[in-house]
């Protein structure tokens, strides 16, 4: 297979103003306070973030609550730029004393629930370089409509609220890692970030007759499995590996 030289283009989000409603803590954290109960996602304070940045929310006892779509709970809201059909989110909640379990729902600009992702769907991370021990998920998300904003809303249930999860953290006095287990919470700090994908990519592979353009329709999971491989390969600096990848998509 000749493998001469690849590039991978992703479609650019411009991302335009908006006003939002927010107040901020001491610690630079966003916090949606709200003394009332809402019935309805326009009653509350919406965070408009920006692409690939880790913002977070801070749901304190003073927090916005929501009261439906099924949700009682203590929320934190997201909004998402409009004219955008593919949205990769990846939501975290961190631990502290308590946790936060959250759930999530991801609701178009005309009140219709495009994505939830339940507690059960959020794993385990332990500590790293850039973030703390914490839940996390991470799912794709398409929108048929993409004329208006799209809203992530973070919440816990009544039964993930009285739950416990458990951590493990490293013994002072040895190289050993102890479990602890931390109880369960309706506030806590949660987070979102988000990348605004094409559904497509466009690879440019070089044989003997020269360059090829090809693009890739995101049709399957398999296809976006390879993509997302090939990003991270390409990061990592890592070009036999990516290569390799480049191969599995000339096949497609």
């Amino acid at each position: 297979m000749l493998r001469y030289g690849f590039a991978v283009g992703v479609l650019a989000l411009m991302i335009g103003c908006s006003s939002v409603d927010h107040v901020f803590t001491g610690s630079g954290n966003v916090v949606q306070l709200n003394s009332s109960i809402s019935t309805h996602l326009s009653d509350l304070k919406a965070y408009s973030i920006a692409k690939n940045e880790n913002s977070i929310i801070d749901i304190e006892k003073g927090s916005q609550r929501l009261n439906a779509y099924g949700v009682d709970s203590r929320v934190a809201v997201y909004q998402l730029p409009a004219n955008t059909s593919l949205f990769k989110l990846t939501l975290r909640s961190y631990y502290s004393a308590t946790l936060f379990a959250p759930s999530a729902l991801v609701v178009d600009s005309h009140g219709n629930i495009l994505a939830e992702i339940a507690n059960s769907e959020f794993e385990y991370k332990p500590a790293s370089l850039l973030q703390t021990y914490r839940q996390e998920a991470q799912t794709r998300v398409s929108v048929s409509e993409s004329d208006g904003p799209v809203y992530v809303v973070m919440y816990t249930t009544a039964l993930d609220k009285r739950g416990k999860s458990s951590i493990w953290v490293r013994q002072e006095s040895s190289t050993g890692t102890e479990e602890v287990q931390i109880q369960h919470s309706d506030t806590g700090r949660v987070s979102l970030e988000f990348d605004a994908l094409s559904q497509s990519d466009t690879v440019i592979i070089s044989d003997d007759n020269g360059l090829e353009l090809k693009t890739i329709e995101y049709t399957t999971n398999k296809v976006e499995n390879l993509f997302d491989s090939l990003r991270s390969k390409i990061k990592a600096g890592d070009t036999e590996a990516a290569l390799d990848l480049v191969d599995q998509i000339q096949k497609l």
